[in-house]
């Protein structure tokens, strides 16, 4: 890689991080405009990844701004990108977007194919607890007619034991050693 296209990559990324805390702090016009800027670098760059990613992050402004025909086209480019680079945690955000866009045009059963997809992939690595995957649960829940966990948790009067779980998250616990730690997790919740 050269210097240049290093920079450009750089300048994206930076572009695209400061896009996102943009909108999670709910400034979404400036994050549209920074999330803009860092998709043609990553164009001009010709980084596929950067391509697809800038894709999915403006997708959800566009999704937050209401804008969803222009979210929906993002988010299936952003999925088509991480399709060929086969980036299942990419494409996997992505139909959780794709989810989002079909439950605001009323096409529940479609939501719901993308949010349940995309909630079974991230179960099966240990990331179930990430926001995106938590509102698809919510929504999901929702269109169930079933009432929120926290709430049936609340309701019920059964004497319950706090348990705390510190897992490691670096690179050695990829593969194998999560698939264990699932195993055990889900061995724990259905006794």
């Amino acid at each position: 890689m050269s210097p240049l296209h290093r920079l450009q990559t750089l300048e994206a990324d930076t572009l695209s991080n400061v896009g996102v805390l943009l909108r999670e702090l709910g400034n979404l016009g400036e994050a549209e405009l920074l999330l803009t800027q860092s998709l043609a670098i990553q164009e001009t760059a010709q980084n596929g990844e950067g391509v697809a990613a800038a894709q999915g992050n403006l997708g959800g402004v566009k999704e937050a701004l209401g804008k969803v025909d222009e979210a929906e086209g993002m988010y299936r480019r952003a999925l088509a990108l991480f399709d060929l680079r086969e980036n299942r945690e990419g494409k996997d955000n992505a139909r959780i977007g794709l989810g989002n866009v079909a439950h605001r045009r009323g096409r529940e059963d479609e939501a719901k194919q993308f949010w349940m997809g995309a909630i079974s992939y991230f179960e099966s690595v240990g990331a179930g607890g990430s926001a995106s995957v938590q509102i698809a649960r919510k929504n999901l829940a929702k269109l169930s007619g079933e009432e929120p966990l926290q709430v049936a948790y609340a309701r019920n009067p059964s004497q319950r034991t706090p348990c705390v779980l510190v897992i490691d998250c670096s690179g050695s616990m990829s593969g194998r050693s999560i698939e264990l730690v699932n195993a055990g997790l889900r061995e724990f919740e259905n006794p």
